[in-house]
């Protein structure tokens, strides 16, 4: 299970209106039907991040739906392996736009719905790569970390809004992509050891650290959280 889904699951029993957004059509059903079936409320929404006219229409059937938007959970992502020299500019292009550009389309069109509503809260998946590097994620960690300082600006822009804005920094979590990253390495089970060696051990995703980003203080307008194993 990855943090998306985990994450909507867990909003879902703690009684969210929760809309599924993914370029995974299956998938994002499977979760929303999840959700209904626990006795929620979720709908599916097709998005692709790196097309600014259906985030835009996610927005808004968000809004028509549920009349407003309180909380944007900013998730989608990816990652490219090679170091600096050897990426293309397509490879670089592709991670930039998924994780960076996707994050910003998402809060840039959710943020009208919160200044109508008075408040709102916003969480950025980003990584703990936003401040330590590993081999030949040179991409993944620029992006990450471009996503942080996107975090500080919104905060900075809206708080005075009442609209907060959190950046989420798991470690090494057991999700499908990391998965595929260990994978692709020549040896996954030393590449694990590796990175556990740098992060801590791995751990499983129960959407809690996206949950507790979402805080009900508003003192707490900003905060990059730490999620180490889980």
């Amino acid at each position: 299970m990855g943090i998306g889904q985990a994450t909507a699951v867990l909003f879902g029993r703690e009684g969210a209106n929760v809309v599924v957004a993914d370029i995974n059509e299956e998938e994002g059903k499977a979760t929303a039907k999840q959700i209904k079936d626990e006795g929620n409320e979720a709908i599916f929404v097709h998005v692709d991040v790196t097309k600014e006219d259906l985030v835009k229409r996610m927005a808004e059937m968000t809004a028509t739906t549920y009349g407003g938007i309180d909380v944007l959970i900013a998730n989608a992502g990816t990652f490219a392996l090679g170091k600096i020299h050897e990426l293309s500019n397509e490879e670089w292009d592709r991670i930039m736009n998924i994780d960076l550009k996707g994050a910003f389309w998402c809060c840039k069109h959710v943020i009208p719905y919160m200044l109508k509503r008075g408040k709102g809260s916003i969480v950025v998946t980003s990584s703990v790569n936003a401040l330590v590097a590993e081999p030949e994620l040179g991409v993944y960690c620029a992006a990450k970390a471009a996503m942080c300082g996107l975090v500080r600006a919104i905060a900075l822009d809206y708080g005075p809004n009442n609209i907060r804005a959190n950046a989420l920094l798991p470690g090494t979590i057991d999700t499908p992509m990391n998965i595929e990253y260990f994978n692709a390495q020549r040896d996954p089970v030393l590449a694990r050891r590796e990175i556990e060696a740098i992060h801590g051990a791995s751990g499983h995703t129960d959407g809690d650290g996206l949950l507790h980003g979402v805080p009900g203080q508003r003192r707490e307008l900003l905060r990059h959280r730490l999620v180490h194993g889980g």
